[in-house]
């Protein structure tokens, strides 16, 4: 064989080498893109073959329901305000979760905020935050709770064992809200001498309040300037010398003894058809 004969042979040889790879690196390619598609629909069969013996199986269940962050609502009526069961389907309940949420709060005028959250397998967790009681509306010897927000619950109690104020002869509505933001700014150490807050109905001033007192006093204020006023109670009491009466602070300071007839006549039967003539005498007399 002539060199340029062996020189043509091997280079047919290498191109059929170069074919020969390129043949094979093709079905290599082919083979992965079917391996591919066969894992996917191998992936999404078992899937769904799980979710539906999932579904199915007692572990798709809700086995309890458990309520936590309640202070003063009882934990019955949150639950039965969510009307979830035990037995209801997980996957169900999870999916309604906001609308879950919504009728706690609408059913349940003391709940600010509620939250389902699923805690283990198969327990619902119904998570609660409560406006606070801040006081107690007094009508017909029967008591209603007033939550921070200025909300009276309709539901009402023969007695109370709490020391919040109780409150006389409001409404709810603003002159309310007002009374409560004031109230919040009394110190600690007079907010405890406070047993009773009155709105009288007077004409010549809306927002007029009788307070009475645990050592036995009273408080004539307006709601605008009844904490910056009341809170120099203390000191005021000390400069009567022991003597039961009224502390007239709507408009200063002045303190009208109980056995005095300026008191019979002026305060004792305080209302909108008895306005008073202030009087001149300071508490510091």
């Amino acid at each position: 064989m002539s060199k340029k004969e062996g020189t043509s042979q091997k280079s047919k040889t290498e191109n059929q080498t170069v074919v020969d790879l390129k043949g094979s690196s093709s079905n290599s390619s082919s083979n992965r893109k079917v391996y591919l598609k066969y894992t996917l629909l191998m992936a999404v069969f078992l899937i769904a073959l799980s979710l539906s013996f999932y579904t199915i199986s007692p572990y798709s269940k809700v086995t309890e329901v458990n309520v936590e962050g309640t202070r003063e609502v009882y934990d019955q009526v949150v639950f039965e305000s969510s009307q979830i069961n035990p037995g209801d389907s997980l996957i169900e309940t999870v999916f309604n979760k906001n609308s879950i949420e919504e009728a706690i709060e609408d059913a349940n005028v003391q709940v600010s905020a509620a939250e389902l959250k699923v805690s283990g397998l198969q327990t619902i967790t119904l998570s609660v935050d409560e406006y606070s009681t801040v006081a107690f509306l007094l009508e017909e010897g029967n008591y209603r709770k007033i939550l921070e927000n200025g909300k009276i619950l309709e539901e009402s109690f023969p007695r109370i064992t709490d020391n919040q104020p109780i409150l006389i002869g409001f409404d709810q509505g603003s002159a309310l809200n007002r009374m409560l933001v004031e109230y919040e700014k009394v110190d600690d150490t007079v907010r405890e001498m406070i047993a009773e807050i009155e709105k009288l109905e007077n004409d010549r001033n809306e927002l007029l309040i009788r307070v009475s007192l645990t050592d036995g006093n009273e408080a004539l204020a307006s709601i605008p300037s009844f904490s910056e006023r009341i809170n120099y109670y203390p000191q005021m009491r000390e400069t009567v010398d022991g003597q039961q009466g009224l502390f007239d602070l709507e408009a200063g300071a002045f303190f009208v003894p109980f056995e005095s007839e300026e008191y019979m006549d002026e305060y004792e039967n305080f209302d909108s058809e008895n306005d008073y003539e202030e009087t001149d005498e300071d508490y510091n007399d």
